[in-house]
């Protein structure tokens, strides 16, 4: 039991010496609004119908209007009129 606590041991060790030490630069906030925008875009574009009331489309607005509190812009407040 104990040779397999130590091969386990061993092992694990050898996995975070192997591993990468410095984590990727995160994205700015520029890049992350940036595909916002293009998410945002092309869920307007396919449904320029905004569509019903339901719990779906609740959680996308939910996300929609989040977006406008922290980029605001006219269009995506037509929008959400639109549906409400």
């Amino acid at each position: 039991m104990r040779f397999w606590y130590l091969c386990s041991m061993a092992a694990t060790l050898g996995m975070m010496l192997a591993s990468p030490s410095s984590a990727q630069d995160p994205p700015s906030r520029a890049e992350i609004l940036a595909t916002l925008r293009l998410v945002q875009g092309h869920w307007v574009a396919g449904h320029p119908d905004p569509g019903n009331r339901g719990w779906a489309r609740s959680a996308y607005f939910a996300g929609h209007m989040a977006l406008h509190a922290i980029a605001p812009r006219q269009a995506d407040l037509d929008y959400a009129f639109l549906w409400a």
